[in-house]
């Protein structure tokens, strides 16, 4: 489940902060946007793949931080975090067995498919669905976040409760989970009718 997150958060993360980069000077975000791709891809050159919860606890900073203070000086982290996303996905592609000059093109089309369609048209992405999209990256960076430290809980829970012959019944990690995403989404739906 941590990888399948991870993934997630840094192909949907890269497009949304892309998105949200915008500014009346586009330079900011392409500036902001090269240097957090330069520094993953120094990152992967030294053999060092970022952590999920760290990268996962920063990217929901970074989205929530946004959510409460958009504006003009926001491109310069919106910018660095879609780079540094589109080039820690490139590293996950290329640890999963792709070369990196393969998973380059794959991971940085989408960011800058969605940056050249924001260019071209204003109304590409409204207010809005940036700050939905932000909203929710926020919220599976929290879960890719957390993700290893729950499934490591689990397994224990698990071999304990049945004294290793195998994982017990998750009822109160799956009540707990519907439960939080409920009320999250209770949350953010009171938050956007304000």
């Amino acid at each position: 489940m941590e990888t399948t997150s991870f993934h997630m958060l840094c192909a949907l993360g890269s497009v949304a902060f892309i998105a949200s980069a915008w500014s009346a000077d586009l330079k900011r975000p392409a500036i902001a946007g090269g240097f957090g791709l330069a520094l993953v891809l120094a990152l992967l050159a030294a053999d060092l793949l970022p952590d999920p919860v760290w990268t996962g606890a920063l990217t929901a900073f970074a989205a929530a931080f946004l959510l409460l203070q958009p504006g003009e000086r926001s491109a310069w982290i919106s910018g660095a975090f879609a780079g540094c996303l589109a080039g820690t996905w490139a590293g996950l592609i290329e640890a999963a067995g792709v070369p990196l000059w393969g998973a380059l093109p794959v991971a940085l089309t989408p960011a800058l498919v969605c940056a050249r369609l924001r260019w071209l048209r204003a109304d590409f992405a409204s207010t809005q669905v940036r700050q939905e999209a932000l909203a929710l990256i926020a919220l599976l960076a929290l879960v890719t976040a957390s993700a290893p430290s729950v499934s490591a809980g689990w397994e224990s829970a698990g071999v304990l409760n049945t004294g290793g012959s195998g994982l017990a019944f998750p009822g109160v990690w799956v009540a707990g989970t519907v439960l939080g995403s409920f009320a999250s989404g209770a949350a953010f739906a009171a938050w956007k009718r304000k």
